[in-house]
């Protein structure tokens, strides 16, 4: 496969921008021309065998959005297919087969796909092409020579730069360490703060001085981007090397680095209990001065001890917001009987808390005996909560065949099922699957689809505009986001309509991962909560670039409610995920959110 990689570096990438053959000026998005109902009903219905003979169809416009549906549908079995039409007259056509390849191509394919972009005649077209290539290689998965690739990363630009970057990053260890002076100085000639935080993340891999120098001077940079990510890499690196910067870094200007501080200082192991008692005193950020007192009530000496569980259960006593008590009881976990976290698993409380609440359970219980754990997961199941079966049963995977089976026999998970959603529950069933599999000695069960439940609104989809905004106000001020529902009309629709019924209004964020996404939109507000309909993925174009908006999922075609902000470019996620707007003024704002910033009002804007 090297031959195949060798092809794509000798080739200038660019961003390009789809090639379209027919855009309507008049129309609010393509699908209101009355021949791509049939690609759309196809498409939304996963039947290849229709979507198959519109690729052959006598219009340019169906045939490009067919053989676009395939890289929504991405079955193997139309690779021959749109291998012939790479070769279609039309431009457009050409594109959007190769980007559907790229999704089900395996190393000959992609290898095909690099061919026939040597003899591509259009230049945007050659970059698609190429690009396409090269994100089927990866999701093959050959061996990848480093050599190679910062090869291809000096001659990529825009988007396919961030792309190479991130397969440099996520490159095994033992690959990618012999090339340490070469990767230190790709990052440090690097102008992209984007592309440089995918670099930065990369440097853990190494152990030479270079790399521990890089991150330790990265972690003074002017831009908090690359504070966090500088932050992690040097963490990784120094160890309990990195902790002062760490404790300075509990008191930066961004939220995101004094968030990063905190859960790096979490997985480390004696840390100084007067040290984090005098940066939680300091500290002016509520969601770091409690786990600071959490960590002094843990390692500090007996004075140090009494103060701070004083002061946490002070906070505990003003402290009304769901996620800041969630936070509290994390970091009050070890003084709290367990059997108090177990009765506030099944009070009525906001889910967030009553997660707090069976995390902190857990982790009382796994340095005890094993009865004490199996008692845990026990009543999480008995709490009828969705959420909390899902962690219950995500936390028993890690067990052995015996000890699920003392946890949950069959009649327990009867009782469990009976009351579960088929899709509003979704998540929870999948988990449940895997860990009964495991009870049983059974194959772990392949992720199927749900039945098709959710028809695209075609009346709303018709009245929705390409680039239509909606503004996002929270706490922080306001993201206004533009829908592509060229790209995902059926995600475009149901985010329509839920905004239009308010939704979203007072909807929190309960996912911030700096230098990745901002999540929110759950019914329930601990990441587990969806609506009783799913539905399918629907893959562009474009790809994760920073500020795209994407649905989360628990796996193709389960596509719900909450949506993500990308905080840095992911590429990981294309053809993974749908995305179907992107954020067009406001990203100052998404960068600045913390978990619990609600959504006071989300708004068509007119």
């Amino acid at each position: 496969m090297k031959n195949a990689l060798l092809l794509l570096c000798l080739f200038l990438w660019g961003c390009g921008s789809p090639v379209n053959p027919s855009a309507s000026t008049s129309a609010n998005n393509k699908w209101s021309d009355a021949r791509l109902t049939p690609v759309l009903e196809a498409q939304d219905h996963r039947d290849t065998q229709r979507l198959l003979a519109l690729l052959t169809d006598t219009s340019a416009v169906v045939r490009e959005a067919a053989a676009m549906a395939f890289a929504s549908v991405q079955d193997s079995a139309a690779n021959q297919a749109l291998l012939v039409a790479l070769r279609d007259e039309q431009p457009s056509v050409r594109q959007a087969a190769a980007r559907a390849l790229s999704f089900t191509a395996d190393t000959t394919v992609a290898k095909m796909l690099a061919e026939r972009a040597l003899k591509e005649t259009a230049a945007e077209v050659a970059n698609s092409i190429y690009a396409s290539s090269f994100r089927a290689l990866v999701r093959a998965k050959p061996a990848q020579d480093p050599q190679l690739l910062f090869a291809a990363f000096t001659k990529s630009t825009g988007y396919q730069r961030a792309c190479i970057a991130d397969v440099l990053r996520r490159l095994p260890k033992e690959l990618i360490a012999p090339h340490e002076a070469r990767y230190v100085e790709l990052l440090q000639r690097e102008r992209e703060p984007y592309v440089k935080v995918l670099l930065i993340a990369g440097l853990r891999n190494f152990s030479d001085q270079r790399a521990a120098k890089a991150a330790a001077e990265l972690v003074r940079d002017p831009d908090p981007m690359i504070r966090v990510a500088a932050l992690r890499a040097h963490a990784a690196i120094a160890g309990k090397g990195a902790m002062d910067e760490l404790f300075q870094a509990v008191h930066d200007s961004a939220a995101a680095v004094r968030s990063t501080a905190v859960d790096l200082l979490k997985t480390m192991d004696d840390l100084d209990g007067e040290a984090c008692w005098k940066a939680g005193q300091e500290a002016t950020d509520t969601m770091v001065k409690i786990p600071m007192y959490g960590f002094a009530a843990k390692s500090g000496n007996e004075s140090t001890r009494d103060q701070a569980k004083a002061a946490l259960e002070g906070l505990w006593k003003k402290e009304h917001n769901p996620y800041r008590r969630a936070a509290l009881i994390e970091s009050n976990a070890g003084f709290v009987p367990v059997d108090t976290l177990l009765l506030w698993m099944g009070q009525p409380l906001p889910a967030v808390e009553r997660q707090a609440a069976f995390a902190a359970a857990v982790k009382r219980a796994i340095p005890s005996s094993g009865p004490l754990r199996e008692s845990v997961l026990r009543a999480a199941f008995r709490t009828n909560d969705p959420g909390l079966i899902a962690a219950a049963a995500d936390e028993l995977s890690k067990a052995d065949g015996q000890t699920v089976a003392l946890v949950l026999d069959s009649m327990v998970e009867q009782q469990i099922r009976a009351d579960l959603h088929p899709n509003r529950d979704l998540e929870t069933l999948q988990l449940l699957d895997q860990v009964v599999a495991k009870r049983n000695g059974a194959v772990a069960p392949v992720h199927r689809a749900p039945i098709y439940n959710h028809p695209i609104d075609l009346a709303r989809l018709a009245n929705l505009k390409e680039g239509q905004r909606y503004r996002i106000s929270t706490e922080k001020g306001e993201v206004v986001v533009a829908i592509e529902p060229n790209a995902a009309p059926g995600t475009c629709a149901a985010f329509d309509s839920l905004v239009s019924s308010g939704y979203y209004n007072g909807k929190s964020f309960h996912r911030i991962v700096p230098n990745f996404v901002a999540q929110g939109g759950c019914p329930r507000g601990d990441g587990y909560g969806a609506m009783a309909w799913t539905l399918r993925t629907e893959i562009g174009q474009a790809g994760f670039v920073a500020g795209a908006v994407g649905i989360a999922s628990a796996g193709r075609d389960t596509e719900s409610c909450q949506f993500f902000i990308t905080l840095a470019p992911a590429p990981h996620l294309d053809g993974r995920y749908t995305r179907f707007a992107h954020v067009v003024s406001g990203m100052d704002v998404a960068q600045r959110l913390v978990v619990g910033d609600r959504m006071n009002l989300v708004e068509r804007i007119p």
